[in-house]
C-alpha cells in the first residue's frame, strides 16, 4: 500500500479492481464502458457510503465503477466493509481525500462534490454521477446516466424550486440566501439574488465541460477568496463549498428530473410523505440533521434494505 503523503492524492486499489487501474491494463480501463459514480464518506458515515454502493448494484445490470472519497484514516475499514457486499460486479477505487483540499473546505467531506476534476483520474472525461452518502438509489442508475445535459452545461442538478421540501415559495433557497451578495468579488459577477439555487447532493456532472472550462481552478479560487472575505450567505444551510459551486456554475446547469432526487427526509422526525410516495422516487436522500444510519430516523426501514453490517462492530 502506498504511503499517504499530505497534500497529495493517493489512490488505494483493492483486489477486485486492481487489474482495472494498474500496469499494462491502464489504457484498457480508459476505454471500458463504465458508469462512473462518486460517493463521499467519513468515519461516522461509512455505513451510508456502503449502502449507496449496494443500492446502485441492486438496481442495475450495467457495469459501474465507484470512486469512494474518504479521509485516509478510514481507507482500511471501508475496504473491509465493502467486502460485505456479495456482488462480483463490484468495482471500485478508494481515494484518500487530498488534505489540502479537505482543509480548504473546512474538513467537510461532502465538499468532494466541488473537487471532482481535481480528485478523479484525468482520463475520466465523460459523465460522472455524484451521490451523497445519506441517500439510496431505488432506480436503474443507467437511466440517470442518460438524463439530458446541454453541451455548455456543468451537469444536471435538481433546482431547489422543484424540491418537495421547498414547496412553499417563501422557503425556496435563493442566491441571496446562499451567497454573500455583499462580497465585492461576487458583486463583480452580476449575480441575481432572486435566482433559484440548485442542489449538489445528487447530480450528473459533464466532466468534459468541467475540464474544458477549468472549473476546478475557479472553485478553488472562490474558496480561497472565502478565507479573506466570506462568500457564504445568511441561510443556516449555506456552506463555503456550496457557495463556490453556485458561483462557478451560475446560469450553466441543466435540470435534473425531480424523481432522481427526493431530499429532506432527515429534516425532522415527521413523516410528511407516504412510504409509497417515497418508494416511487429513483433516489431518496436524508438531507438534514437526521441520517438513515441513526435510530428513529424517518423512513429508515427503506435504508435498512441496503445496509451492510459494520465489520468491526461487536454483537
Amino acid at each position: 500500500m502506498p504511503m499517504f503523503m499530505p497534500g497529495r492524492m493517493q489512490m488505494f486499489m483493492p483486489g477486485r479492481v486492481k487489474k482495472l487501474f494498474t500496469g499494462d491494463h491502464k489504457e484498457k480501463a480508459a476505454t471500458c464502458e463504465y458508469i462512473e459514480v462518486v460517493v463521499p464518506g467519513e468515519a461516522s458515515s461509512l455505513a451510508g457510503t456502503v449502502a449507496v454502493v449496494n443500492s446502485v448494484l441492486r438496481h442495475t445490470n450495467q457495469s459501474v465503477r465507484f470512486h469512494l472519497v474518504v479521509p485516509h484514516q478510514t481507507v482500511t475499514i471501508l475496504r473491509q466493509w465493502l467486502d460485505g457486499i456479495p456482488d462480483s460486479r463490484l468495482h471500485y477505487q478508494i481515494i484518500a481525500f487530498p488534505e489540502r483540499l479537505l482543509k480548504l473546505a473546512n474538513n467537510d467531506v461532502e465538499s468532494a462534490q466541488v473537487f471532482l476534476a481535481g480528485i478523479l483520474p484525468t482520463n475520466i472525461t465523460g459523465r460522472v454521477i455524484f451521490i451523497s452518502n445519506d441517500a439510496i438509489v431505488q432506480g436503474d442508475i443507467a437511466e440517470l446516466q442518460q438524463v439530458p445535459i446541454a453541451v455548455h452545461s456543468f451537469g444536471a442538478f435538481l433546482l431547489d424550486s422543484q424540491s418537495e421540501t421547498h414547496a412553499d415559495l417563501a422557503d425556496k433557497p435563493l442566491y441571496s440566501q446562499q451567497v454573500n451578495m455583499m462580497n465585492r468579488f461576487v458583486h463583480k459577477r452580476h449575480i441575481k439574488g432572486t435566482r433559484v439555487t440548485f442542489s449538489g447532493g445528487v447530480f450528473v456532472a459533464n466532466m468534459k465541460y468541467w475540464r474544458h472550462t477549468h472549473a476546478h481552478r475557479s472553485l478553488v479560487a472562490w474558496l480561497n477568496i472565502h478565507k479573506r472575505m466570506s462568500i457564504v450567505g445568511a441561510s443556516p444551510s449555506a456552506t463555503a463549498h456550496r457557495a463556490a459551486m453556485l458561483l462557478t456554475f451560475y446560469g450553466r446547469v441543466s435540470v435534473l428530473p425531480p424523481k432522481w432526487h427526493l431530499r429532506g427526509l432527515g429534516v425532522s422526525e415527521a413523516t410528511p410523505y407516504s412510504e409509497s410516495f417515497v418508494r416511487s422516487h429513483k433516489v431518496i436522500r436524508w438531507s438534514g440533521h437526521l441520517k438513515p444510519w441513526m435510530p428513529n430516523t424517518p423512513y429508515r426501514n427503506l435504508w435498512l434494505e441496503y445496509a451492510v453490517p459494520d465489520p468491526i462492530r461487536k454483537p
